[in-house]
C-alpha cells in the first residue's frame, strides 16, 4: 500500500516538473534558429570556430555574408584572464581561476535588435605547481576550450529560447 502511494506521488510530481517546463540539464529544445551570420569573433579565432559548429550541429544554417542570413549574431566583446586566487605558506600560488566572458548581441539582417547586448561569463579554479609548468600551461589551455564551449552552450540556450517565442 505504502509502495504504491509513493509511485503514485512521484509520478505526480514528474508531471507538474513536465507541465512546468522544467527539463533535464542538456535537453534540447526543439527550435529552428534561422539561418545566421557570426560577426565579430576577430579576438578568438577559436571561439568562432566552435561557435560555427555548434551552430551547425544545433541545426542552423551559417552563413559566411550577412546577406545570406535572417539573423546577425554579433560578438561585441571577449574577455579572458588568469587571476591569481590562493598563496601556499612559501609565497607561490596555490590556485588560479580562469575567467572568460562574451558580449553579444542578435540583430536582424535589416539591423533591428532582436536581442540586445548580453554577457554570459563562466569562470573555473584549478591548483598551479611550479615544478610541472608544462602540465599546467596544457591544464589552461583545456580549461578555457571548456570554458569557451559552456558560454557557448549559454549563447545557444539563448537563441533558442528568442525563437521559440516567435
Amino acid at each position: 500500500m505504502i509502495r504504491a502511494g509513493a509511485g503514485l506521488l512521484i509520478t505526480a510530481m514528474l508531471v507538474q516538473l513536465g507541465a512546468c517546463g522544467w527539463r533535464l540539464r542538456g535537453a534540447q529544445i526543439d527550435v529552428d534558429i534561422p539561418p545566421v551570420h557570426v560577426e565579430g569573433t576577430a579576438p578568438d579565432p577559436v571561439l568562432r570556430l566552435m561557435l560555427r559548429e555548434a551552430l551547425l550541429q544545433a541545426g542552423a544554417a551559417v552563413s559566411e555574408t550577412p546577406d545570406g542570413a535572417d539573423v546577425v549574431l554579433e560578438v561585441m566583446d571577449i574577455a579572458s584572464d588568469r587571476r591569481m586566487l590562493t598563496r601556499a605558506a612559501d609565497g607561490t600560488v596555490g590556485e588560479y581561476q580562469l575567467h572568460y566572458a562574451v558580449r553579444f548581441q542578435v540583430r536582424e539582417r535589416d539591423g533591428g535588435v532582436l536581442l540586445g547586448p548580453t554577457a554570459i561569463a563562466k569562470q573555473r579554479a584549478y591548483t598551479y605547481d611550479d615544478t610541472d609548468v608544462v602540465a599546467k600551461d596544457q591544464e589552461q589551455s583545456l580549461l578555457l576550450n571548456d570554458l569557451r564551449r559552456e558560454v557557448i552552450t549559454a549563447m545557444l540556450r539563448r537563441l533558442r529560447s528568442l525563437f521559440a517565442k516567435r
